[in-house]
């Protein structure tokens, strides 16, 4: 088993802390000195055997990082990648997104960096993207964006980009262990029997990310239509034990209520379209996961939004 010197763990971890300099527009790598009293004929040895001869000053025009162990590489990964992260009191925030809008090359389909501002550190070597990658997505919590649009046609276009994408970073996506899906993203009413095939599509691709361990669903009750709360009967499934028993959430998104201002007649239709929702979700649950299953709801109420 190879060993490392203290001198190897201080230069990891202050290549770690010169990290932290970057931003997006660059990469800032400061000079790395010593201040340590040492003999000048001292050597500093390396995982794989060189020695590198200490003249008071390490050579700053060649960092040796791909000869640290493997274990110190990915405590400078989780430094950089994982621990940096801007986490927010607010409840799934993903640490990317896969869409399936148009970009301004005009391609559609790609992934948006929400919260792995570091990312493109990845991108200087290749060997570096491999070690970190599989990293990155063990820790990170996904979102895919379903597509609710009034035009049939577009949504198909972006729907599929989506999978497109995600079939294209598999290397990526397919090691993620947390999933969040929106299949409500907009004020419209939802109707999945017009274009049938996005969802099961999705799940069929998440049923073979093996460490998946937990699926969030957001929707917002009311806007789907009852009848198409069926589509989502392959994630269902996935919670089964004996299928791929991952942790299923719904996250149920809707408006305060306010018991002073709001009619009472409105309140009570709200309060009975959320009974509606749970009792669907419950029925669902017994319906395609069987016992012993992990699915549970969490309502996300938000204030109003006022339109003028």
């Amino acid at each position: 088993m190879k060993t490392f010197s203290l001198i190897q763990v201080v230069l990891a971890l202050a290549f770690a802390s010169s990290i932290a300099n970057y931003s997006s527009n660059q990469i800032t790598i400061n000079p790395i000195k010593t201040t340590l009293s040492l003999p000048t004929a001292m050597n500093v040895p390396t995982a794989s055997g060189t020695r590198i001869p200490f003249t008071g000053q390490f050579p700053t025009t060649h960092f040796p990082f791909s000869e640290f162990p493997p274990e110190i590489r990915n405590l400078i990964y989780k430094l950089t990648f994982i621990l940096s992260r801007h986490r927010s009191l607010e409840y799934n925030i993903p640490d990317f997104l896969v869409h399936g809008d148009k970009k301004a090359d005009g391609v559609r389909g790609g992934i948006r960096w929400m919260n792995v501002d570091r990312f493109p550190l990845l991108l200087t070597c290749k060997k570096i993207f491999n070690e970190a990658l599989p990293m990155i997505a063990a820790e990170a919590y996904m979102e895919i964006k379903c597509y609710a649009d009034e035009y049939i046609k577009r949504r198909e276009k972006k729907a599929f980009a989506t999978y497109a994408t995600l079939l294209r970073t598999r290397e990526l996506c397919g090691g993620v262990r947390k999933v969040v899906m929106n299949v409500t993203p907009n004020n419209w009413d939802v109707d999945f029997e017009e274009e049938p095939t996005q969802l099961p599509r999705l799940a069929g691709l998440l049923k073979d990310y093996k460490r998946l361990s937990e699926l969030t669903i957001v929707i917002q009750p009311s806007v789907m239509v009852p009848d198409n709360w069926e589509a989502l009967g392959d994630f269902f499934r996935m919670a089964n034990k004996k299928e791929k028993g991952v942790s299923l959430c719904f996250e149920l998104v809707d408006d305060e209520i306010d018991l002073l201002q709001d009619d009472p007649e409105d309140v009570e239709e709200i309060m009975e379209e959320r009974s509606a929702a749970e009792k669907i979700i419950e029925e669902m649950t017994e319906r395609f996961c069987g016992k012993g299953a992990e699915v549970w709801v969490e309502w996300n109420l938000k204030e109003p939004v006022e339109y003028i």
